[in-house]
């Protein structure tokens, strides 16, 4: 029994020290880094190289393949445990592509924007062009980054409007700029990319 009791309190001490540490580092995995900037979305975020791309600052890249805006919105508590000065934010391609309305898109990203509001500069990057045979045309693309703009002014955000930077005069992608899958970006298309941030990091 005494040894029971020896044993359990072993336990409880290791689980409260795991605790403190948590509490540490911010909980949920992610450590408080104050005045570092945060890349937040889907694919398109995920496969930049941020981190190298601006190596005077501290970066990390938050973005997640197949994310929507709420599976983004869900992600927002470990963003501001980070404790960022700057959040760069793009979402609303694979909503796009799953049928959903510019209306409801817009709807998720008002919520987005409401959950981001904190101490730090936020910024809402239009989505790029990509390839005509996904079934959405140019002219929704270019119909929700004009609401992405009007919402950015409507909360006071700066709005980074990467997808004239990188469409034809189709309003579709330029063919350097895109991957044999028609969606994803290539390493030129990022260039472009980081250059269009580069003096907001």
């Amino acid at each position: 029994m005494i040894r029971s009791l020896s044993v359990l309190k072993r336990i409880i001490a290791c689980a409260l020290l795991v605790l403190g540490l948590c509490c540490l580092c911010g909980c949920g995995g992610e450590v408080a880094d104050s005045g570092c900037i945060v890349f937040l979305g889907d694919s398109l975020t995920d496969f930049g190289y941020w981190e190298t791309c601006f190596p005077w600052q501290t970066v990390y890249n938050h973005g997640v393949a197949g994310d929507t805006v709420l599976d983004i919105l869900d992600r927002v508590d470990d963003v501001k445990r980070r404790q960022p000065s700057k959040v760069f934010v793009m979402g609303g391609t694979n909503d796009l592509l799953q049928g959903e309305s510019i209306e409801t898109i817009m709807e998720r990203w008002g919520l987005l924007l409401d959950a981001l509001n904190g101490d730090y500069e936020v910024y809402v990057q239009s989505i790029p062009p990509f390839e005509s045979y996904f079934g959405v045309t140019a002219e929704e693309i270019q119909r929700l980054n004009l609401s992405l703009r009007t919402l950015a002014e409507e909360y006071g955000v700066e709005f980074i409007d990467i997808y004239p930077l990188l469409a034809d005069t189709d309003g579709y992608v330029r063919e350097e700029y895109i991957l044999s899958d028609g969606l994803h970006l290539s390493d030129a298309a990022y260039r472009v990319w980081e250059d269009a941030v580069r003096d907001l990091v």
